[in-house]
Formats: C-alpha cells, structure tokens, sequence
C-alpha cells in the first residue's frame, strides 16, 4: 500500500473519471437550458396586437435545471476529493467514507431527477398558448402554428434534450462507482490502521 493511502490509483481514476463526466454533464445540461431560453425568447417575440404567446416547458426545464446543478456539485466535490489524494491526511478512513457518502447522496438525487427528467422527455411536448384579446386558440390553429415556425414540439424529438436524458446517466453511474471504491478504500484504511496498533502493540511488549 501506498504512503497516500489504499487503492490510490484507483481512486484518483475514478474521481477523475467521475468528474470529466459531471463536467460534460453539466455542460449539456446548461446548454439544454440557455437553448431553451432562446426557443423561449424567440417565440415570446412573435407577439401579434392585443395578444399573448406562451412556450411552456417548465416540466423540463425545472428537471433539466436541477441535473444541471446536481452535475455542478459533482464536478466541485469529485475536483476536491482527487486534490485530497495527494496529501497526508490522518484518519483517511472516516474521511474517504465521508467522501463515499456524499457521492452517493448526489447519485441518489441524481437518479430520482433523471427518472422525472426521462418520463417528461419520453411523453411531452412544449405546451404554445395564444391569447388574443383574452381568447384562447384551440389546438389545431396551435399545431398549424408550430409547424408553419418550423418548431418541434415533442420533447423527445429536440436534440439538446435528448443530450440531457442521455449523458447525465454516465455521470450517475461514473459517482456510484466511485462511491463504492471509495468504501472498499476505507476498509482498507481500517485494516491497515489496525494491523498498525497491533504490531506497535506487539513491539512495546517485546518478545
């Protein structure tokens, strides 16, 4: 084993592996949300007299919002625990178990938000609502209306979604198993220690 502690090389592995993928993560995630904003935008422009246009995708965008900052908090705490693999820190295990936990607590969030995320990829669309002069208009005069823009609806039909419903799964599955060498390191830790106290146990004694 190693001065710097157990499975060192296999810890710096996965942490790095783990936070190049919560850094792509991320990365998709804001980039489905600034070009959703646009979409947002540039529908809200197209405003006719006395009347209000509307693009709903808050469903999405809220999930999408909070995989973006799950995959944030990842990237920053993946980036500290790798930089703690070069110093000496006494009581490695407590703290490589603390450093488990909270991967997993993260992957646990992360997974209850990508189930949500994928179920409103998978079955809806952006809602477009027109009022003119306080008058709805009904659905095939909206459907018209998206197709004459040249704008897709369906969700699962929108390319910078579908990086959102696809990529943060790698990240997921990147923190669990990080999560769990980071457990097989500190058990490591503890029988090292242990074996440690048993044999300055053993020298004070003397033969």
């Amino acid at each position: 084993m190693s001065a710097l502690g157990p499975l060192e090389v296999e810890r710096r592995c996965s942490l790095f592996l783990c936070f190049a993928l919560a850094v792509v993560g991320f990365s998709v995630g804001l980039n489905a949300l600034l070009k959703a904003n646009q979409a947002r935008s540039y529908i809200n422009q197209l405003v006719v007299p006395h009347g209000i246009i509307d693009l709903g995708i808050h469903d999405v965008f809220a999930t999408g919002a909070v995989i973006t900052a799950i995959c944030a908090f990842l990237t920053i705490f993946t980036g500290v625990f790798c930089a703690f693999t070069w110093c000496p820190i006494k009581h490695k295990a407590s703290l490589l178990r603390i450093q488990s936990w909270v991967l997993f607590f993260c992957a646990a969030w992360l997974f209850a938000t990508l189930v949500s995320y994928d179920y409103f990829f998978a079955n809806r669309s952006a809602q477009i609502t027109v009022n003119l002069r306080g008058l709805p208009i009904p659905e095939p005069v909206m459907q018209r209306l998206a197709n004459l823009l040249n704008f897709t609806r369906a969700y699962r039909d929108v390319y910078f979604f579908k990086l959102v419903a696809v990529i943060p799964w790698l990240t997921f599955i990147s923190a669990v198993v990080t999560g769990v060498v980071l457990q097989l390191a500190a058990g490591r830790a503890d029988a090292s220690s242990s074996n440690t106290e048993q044999q300055e146990k053993r020298d004070r004694v003397g033969p």
